[in-house]
C-alpha cells in the first residue's frame, strides 16, 4: 500500500499556462488506471480540446467550480460534487461555464483505464 499527499506529486503544467495537473497512477502501483487532478487557474480560459480514445474510457469529477461537459454531443452542465462518463470512442471536451474567480481554481478529477491509451484529437 501507498499513501501520497496530492500536493506533493509531481505537477504538470498546461502549453497554454491555464493550470496544471498532477497524475496518480504508475508511481502508486497502478497497472490498468490513473487519475488526474486538474486544476484551472482563476481568471483562465482554456481552449476546449474535442477529442476521443479508442479504447480508454474516463470519469470526470467536479470538485470545485462549473463546467459544461460535452460527450457525443450531449450537453451536461456539471457543479462541484457531479461526475460523468465518457465511454470509450466518445468524443467529448470540457468548457469552463463560471470561470473561476478570486482566488479559487476550478478543480476536477479524472479518472481513466486502461491507464496507456491512443488519443485522437479532432
Amino acid at each position: 500500500m501507498k499513501v501520497f499527499k496530492i500536493d506533493e506529486l509531481p505537477e504538470s503544467k498546461a502549453p497554454d499556462g491555464s493550470g496544471s495537473w498532477r497524475t496518480l497512477g504508475k508511481d502508486a502501483g497502478a497497472k490498468n488506471c490513473n487519475v488526474l487532478v486538474i486544476s484551472v487557474k482563476p481568471g483562465a480560459k482554456p481552449k476546449p480540446d474535442l477529442h476521443y480514445h479508442p479504447r480508454r474510457e474516463e470519469i470526470f469529477v467536479v470538485m470545485q467550480g462549473k463546467a459544461k461537459a460535452t460527450i457525443d454531443g450531449k450537453e451536461v452542465i456539471l457543479e462541484p460534487g457531479m461526475a460523468i462518463l465518457a465511454p470509450a470512442g466518445e468524443k467529448h471536451y470540457m468548457r469552463l461555464l463560471a470561470t473561476p474567480i478570486g482566488k479559487k481554481p476550478f478543480v476536477m478529477l479524472e479518472a481513466g483505464a486502461p491507464m496507456e491509451g491512443e488519443t485522437v484529437h479532432l
